[in-house]
């Protein structure tokens, strides 16, 4: 530990990061962090806690990080640090103390050497630990690493699906997540519960009974809305602009890329792009039960109605009627007409029109040679081994016209963009057909910020604001009270102010709006 004992201000703290990245073995970690780990009486870990996570940045950190913990060489990702090492990680950051700068590991670290010397729960000990993961397509070794990539998901730096998280389940504890004391061992919840009650005199609260926290409790993002915490777990994805209301709910290596209004179910796996609505009740195939492989994704502008829900993936611009559940193997009908109508309107994709190709050479023949039975043999012969249903002939007149019907499987239209799914009134059929209109969001609802004058300026980095920058040359020119101007834009504790002349008569009649 010399290397870190030796550093006394940023130049020597640079020439420690160097000669611990030349040692052999050593290499730049994808990821990495400092965490406040609970682990219960049993000695199962219950929980992490990291305040800050790191992906692809902050190398200098980094090194200092596996230097202190010992984990240079790469065997394993996790390390317990003791307070000698807290010390020395103190040491070893003590140059960049009151700089002005941000520098969130050192936050991090002063956070969680006090949280170590100051909590005391119920069910165990907490204790400081250290993980440097080298390859994230790895999967995770330790509930350390399990926690440790749900808490990236939730951070936004690995949308999900990114990165290996096989074998998760059994790597976490079952707890029982009480409001009084965090997590407790479900194993042993009834003693400590009775050991609780005798000290205060009331049982424990439990929430829920789960191996998963909800998101909340370690990751609050300030660009979201989510109107029931409980149905959020640790490691959904939640882009900026994104609203959850009471009724959604969001899985774990899950969740949204851009702004979305969720109001259904986003199982695990599951993507849903920007600008797309999942209704009330709408639910989204995931992959933890029932064998399923496929990752389901919604493209963007997308619909699924209320009630509704699908098992496919959704290109751009797509909508699923209220009420209606699309699988992989759904009798989708694609189209009903005559040849002369055969792409109507349809949107073009190499799949459908490929389809839509052999089906129009088909259908020519059959414009020439009529409805034979021969006919209708060849017809099953050319697609024969097709994913597809059925192909139908329907006569229209004595002439020799007719309408021809296509259904084919659900799964044959994953991914396509530009279709609407619904089923027919008439005679209940499941179809897909173009979409009309285009899906759009309240803007109004998925604004969740207020500092809209807010930007980086300085050298140093500290917040440059539009009081700083406008507010004398308002009160020089403008008539308005500009202070109240002001404030509702950089003060997000500040009522908005209707501005008024700035008058003695309309001073007092200046007034305060929600």
């Amino acid at each position: 530990m010399d290397t870190i004992l030796g550093i006394a201000d940023k130049t020597t703290f640079s020439s420690a990061v160097a000669a611990i990245k030349v040692r052999e073995g050593y290499a730049d970690p994808e990821a990495f962090a400092i965490g406040l780990a609970h682990v219960g009486r049993s000695g199962n870990v219950l929980s992490v806690r990291f305040p800050h996570v790191n992906r692809n940045e902050n190398f200098g950190s980094a090194a200092v990080f596996s230097e202190v913990a010992g984990l240079g060489s790469g065997e394993s990702p996790v390390a317990y640090l003791d307070a000698d090492q807290m010390d020395l990680l103190s040491v070893a950051f003590a140059p960049f103390e009151g700089d002005g700068g941000k520098h969130a590991n050192i936050d991090a670290v002063k956070a969680v050497a006090m949280s170590a010397r100051s909590m005391k729960p119920l069910d165990g000990e907490v204790r400081p630990v250290v993980i440097v993961v080298r390859d994230l397509q790895a999967p995770p070794v330790s509930a350390v690493d399990a926690y440790f990539r749900l808490h990236l998901l939730s951070y936004r730096k690995a949308v999900p699906n990114s990165i290996n998280l096989d074998g998760v389940f059994g790597l976490l504890t079952n707890c029982a997540w009480t409001e009084e004391e965090g997590p407790v061992e479900a194993a042993h919840f009834q003693d400590l519960n009775l050991e609780y009650m005798t000290v205060n005199g009331a049982p424990l609260s439990v929430r829920s009974v789960d191996k998963f926290p909800r998101m909340t409790d370690f990751v609050v993002l300030s660009d979201v809305r989510i109107g029931d915490a409980d149905n959020v777990r640790l490691g959904a994805h939640l882009a900026p602009g994104t609203v959850v209301m009471h009724a959604g709910f969001v899985n774990f290596n899950a969740g949204t890329l851009g702004k979305c209004m969720i109001e259904g179910r986003i199982s695990a796996g599951v993507v849903v792009d920007e600008n797309s609505d999942l209704g009330g009740g709408a639910s989204t195939m995931g992959t933890l039960s029932g064998g399923g492989k496929e990752k389901v994704r919604v493209g963007k502008r997308c619909l699924i109605g209320a009630n509704g829900g699908i098992g496919i993936s959704l290109g751009d611009d797509c909508k699923v009627e209220a009420g209606l559940y699309v699988t992989a193997g759904s009798k989708v009908r694609v189209f009903r007409g005559t040849p002369s109508q055969l792409r109507e309107g349809f949107p073009s994709n190499a799949d459908l029109d490929h389809l839509f190709a052999n089906v129009a050479q088909v259908l020519s023949k059959m414009e020439a040679e009529g409805l034979s039975s021969e006919t209708l043999a060849e017809v099953g012969k050319e697609f024969e081994g097709q994913e597809m249903f059925a192909l139908n002939f329907e006569p229209v007149n004595m002439d020799g016209a007719f309408r021809v019907t296509i259904s084919i499987k659900g799964s044959f239209l994953s991914g396509q963009s530009g279709l609407t799914y619904r089923r027919n009134s008439l005679d209940g059929a499941v179809e897909a057909v173009p979409t009309t209109g285009v899906v759009a969001l309240n803007a109004d609802l998925h604004k969740n910020w207020r500092r809209f004058f807010r930007f980086k300026i300085r050298p140093d980095g500290a917040d440059f604001s539009f009081r700083r920058l406008f507010g004398s040359w308002l009160r020089r020119h403008s008539c308005y009270t500009s202070r109240i101007f002001e404030n509702t834009f950089t003060n997000p504790r500040t009522p908005r102010m209707v501005a008024q002349p700035d008058t003695p008569t309309t001073q007092s009649r200046i007034r305060a709006t929600v």
